[in-house]
């Protein structure tokens, strides 16, 4: 299953950036959501870009998925970014401690807007690979991760407000 959700930032390219990236923000952001155990490691080498952010996420599950997965998981996000160019890209994937099945993975762009500011977009596939309950499954989480990037966006807004222009 495939998402895709998008954001316009009255602020740069750059200022965006500077901050999705930031150890410390990643970090309040994360912790903000209700996230626990959070870890962040940025890794810079010229144009390019890692980033590893562990944190452990409680989630209310469906009564179907009850059996399959543990209602707290230890989930670790690996991001790439090539900072090259006008447009910042990112290729990012979700891993869920001992869950194999399930893969998430995504790209994000943060591209000048033609209005001014940035444009942020994120579009993203889930896949389940459990039988019969699969689709439902990707549904959720699908749903899920959605509601994620949307928060994220909130708290970003904030925090790029609280820092003046």
């Amino acid at each position: 299953m495939d998402g895709n959700v998008r954001h316009h930032y009255d602020r740069s390219v750059d200022d965006v950036l500077a901050l999705v990236t930031d150890p410390d923000f990643l970090k309040r952001r994360a912790e903000a959501a209700g996230e626990k155990s959070v870890v962040v490691r940025v890794d810079r080498d010229g144009a390019r870009m890692t980033i590893r952010l562990e944190r452990d996420v409680e989630s209310s599950l469906p009564g179907f998925m009850k059996k399959l997965f543990n209602p707290t998981n230890h989930l670790v996000d690996s991001q790439t970014w090539d900072t090259s160019g006008q447009v910042k890209t990112s290729d990012w994937s979700v891993e869920v401690a001992g869950q194999k099945r399930v893969q998430i993975r995504g790209r994000l762009s943060l591209a000048p807007a033609s209005s001014g500011g940035c444009d942020y977009i994120e579009a993203f596939t889930v896949s389940v690979a459990i039988p019969l309950v699969g689709g439902r499954i990707e549904k959720y989480v699908l749903g899920e991760t959605e509601s994620s990037i949307r928060q994220q966006f909130d708290f970003t807004v904030k925090e790029l407000g609280s820092r003046g222009a």
